[in-house]
């Protein structure tokens, strides 16, 4: 019986050991793969979605609401089509109704 223990233990340890051989040799012969992968160059489409992150934002298209005549930033208005097609903007909900209710 005790010989038994004695060789598992010897067999885990000689695999232990075994490993981290492998291990610092430079990570086995899978991640090599993956780590020639990695390093390919980045793609034309990739470096495109780079240079666009690095580009300023557009400033805000200012409107004025045309009940409060307050100045609101155009994408956060709501806007509302007249009978010959010109935008209305409005600050809010309760704006929108109120024009929609006078004419």
């Amino acid at each position: 019986m005790d010989t038994l223990v004695y060789s598992l233990i010897r067999v885990t340890l000689m695999i232990l050991i075994f490993r981290t051989v492998i291990r610092l040799m430079g990570g086995g012969f899978s991640t090599r793969s993956i780590r020639r992968k990695q390093r390919q160059p980045i793609a034309p489409a990739n470096v495109e979605a780079t240079e666009s992150e690095n580009q300023k934002p557009e400033p805000a298209i200012m409107v004025t609401d045309e009940i409060t005549n307050e100045p609101i930033d155009e994408s956060k208005a709501y806007i509302l089509l007249d009978d010959d097609g010109n935008r209305r903007y409005f600050a809010n909900w309760d704006s929108r109704q109120l024009y929609i209710q006078s004419k």
